[in-house]
């Protein structure tokens, strides 16, 4: 337990580390625009390598789209950088990116936000990083990152209102996955499924009113970690194999939490504190046949200290 805690103090510090693009529009494709008031509409498109785009819009009916593909040879690493902030009123982002090297950032304040990154590589070499953050304030939020082939990070920071998060990563090769999201306060939801066989990590940290929260994992060096502190709490982890450990902290109200892990080096650990509590854990491979076809490294943990606690835990071996 103390050991998870830690875990997710070092994905907040890795996420407040990683949000970080500097020396802005400064590559061979560079551009820049500011809009300052009212109904602020942007769109840039860029083809080549070493792409580097920025949008500052500040007030009124905010809308900034972006796109960038790499004409580089599949074996020449080139960068694509984008950048959108948005301060006030309507706001939407979109960020599209092709090639390898891809790094988004979006950062929206306040009113009707929205942000969507999707960066592409469908896994051609060298497809050395996927990179992408968000950060939004307050009202009705929404963001949604799609990453496709290696080193991805993702990460996703909501303030308040009427939050959701979504995050999809796949990845083969070179150290692909690692997730965030942190939402503080309001309609919290959070979604996050990492594929393939590579360096699992997750996240999802939402503190108050009508938190859910899941994370699917599919294959390699898992871990997991949510942690929900008060209101309608739920959250479900399911990762199917590898060295899978997983996590879930819950404190108040209607909580309820499950993790299933099928199989390899499984560890679960469940804390609920008070009010509705529920807690499941299955570990071990569903439908499997012959001997040794459930093995994993078992162990499981449950904690619930007050109100309407029921547990169930089923560990599959042969």
């Amino acid at each position: 337990m103390k050991k998870l805690t830690f875990l997710v103090g070092a994905l907040l510090m890795a996420g407040v580390a990683s949000a970080q693009i500097t020396d802005r529009a400064e590559a061979d494709n560079a551009s820049s625009v500011t809009q300052t008031g009212n109904r602020n509409n942007a769109s840039i498109e860029q083809l080549g390598q070493a792409n580097d785009a920025d949008i500052a819009q500040s007030g009124d009916d905010n809308r900034a789209t972006q796109t960038q593909r790499q004409t580089t040879p599949a074996f020449v690493a080139a960068s694509n950088l984008s950048y959108i902030e948005q301060v006030g009123s309507r706001n939407t982002a979109t960020q599209s990116q092709d090639g390898d090297a891809n790094f988004a950032e979006a950062i929206q304040t306040g009113n009707d936000n929205v942000a969507t990154q999707t960066q592409k590589n469908t896994t051609l070499p060298p497809a050395f990083f996927n990179e992408a953050y968000v950060q939004q304030a307050g009202n009705r939020n929404t963001a949604v990152q799609d990453q496709d082939g290696d080193g991805n990070v993702a990460s996703t920071l909501q303030e308040g209102n009427d939050n959701r998060a979504t995050q999809t990563q796949r990845s083969v090769a070179f150290f692909g996955s690692t997730a965030f999201i942190e939402q503080f306060g309001n309609r919290n939801q959070a979604t996050q499924t990492q594929e393939g066989n590579v360096s699992n990590l997750a996240g999802t940290f939402q503190t108050g009113d009508d938190n859910r929260a899941t994370v699917s994992q599919n294959g390699f060096a898992n871990l997991g970690v949510q942690e929900q502190i008060g209101n309608r709490n739920r959250a479900t982890i399911d990762q199917r194999g590898s060295l899978n450990t997983a996590g879930q902290f819950q404190t108040g109200n209607d909580n309820s939490a499950s993790i299933s892990q099928n199989t390899d080096e499984n560890y679960a650990v469940q804390t609920q504190q008070g009010n509705g509590n529920v807690a499941e854990t299955i570990q071990g491979q569903t439908n499997a046949v012959g001997v040794g076809a459930t093995t994993g490294l078992q162990w499981n943990e449950i904690t619930q200290t007050g109100n309407n606690n029921a547990a169930h835990v089923r560990q599959d071996r042969p």
